[in-house]
C-alpha cells in the first residue's frame, strides 16, 4: 500500500511541475493601503474565462511573487494578517 501511495505522490508531483502545458509567467509586484505597504497577506490570481490555472503567493512587506497563467485574470487579495490557509477571523 505504501508503494502505491509513494507512486500516486509521484505523479502528483510530476503533474504539478509539468502543469497542462498552459503558458505561464511571473508576476511580481507591492500591494499598498493608503500608500502603505500591506505587511502581511495573499494575494490570488484566477482565470476569468475558467481557462488555466489559479496562482497565489504570500504579501510580505507589500511584496509578492508568483508564477500564473497568461491570460485575464480576476484578483483577490486579503490583508490584514491574513495569509494562505490562515484564518482571517
Amino acid at each position: 500500500m505504501k508503494q502505491v501511495r509513494h507512486c500516486c505522490l509521484a505523479a502528483l508531483l510530476a503533474l504539478m511541475v509539468l502543469g497542462c502545458g498552459a503558458k505561464k509567467g511571473t508576476v511580481e509586484g507591492t500591494v499598498t493601503l493608503d500608500g502603505q505597504p500591506v505587511p502581511k497577506g495573499a494575494i490570488q490570481f484566477a482565470p476569468v474565462d475558467g481557462n488555466g490555472q489559479t496562482g497565489g503567493a504570500l504579501i510580505t512587506d507589500g511584496h509578492y511573487k508568483l508564477e500564473s497563467s497568461l491570460g485575464n485574470m480576476k484578483v483577490t487579495i486579503n490583508g490584514g494578517g491574513c495569509g494562505v490557509g490562515e484564518s482571517c477571523g
